[in-house]
């Protein structure tokens, strides 16, 4: 159940999406834009929580010493190093 529903849910919208694409009509356009604002929200907010994951992780494993942490501080510097 906690597969199925994601994957419907993800069916349907590229289902939309493809007839949007084929068939530009008044309507089909005016959902489009709505779903495409909340995709851009859903989207920012899960670009936040993976950065901050992926940074407390990493500094926790440098910050205690665990195994294999010098490739968490190169996962650090090659994501500043992405950004800049």
């Amino acid at each position: 159940m906690r597969l199925q529903i994601p994957l419907v849910i993800t069916f349907l919208i590229g289902c939309f999406m493809a007839v949007q694409f084929f068939v530009p009509h008044e309507i089909f356009q005016g959902s489009f834009e709505s779903l495409l604002a909340w995709a851009r929200i859903v989207g920012a907010f899960a670009l936040v929580l993976g950065i901050g994951s992926l940074l407390r992780t990493h500094w926790e494993k440098i910050r205690r010493r665990r195994r294999d942490w010098p490739y968490s501080v190169v996962t650090i510097l090659s994501f500043l190093a992405m950004c800049v």
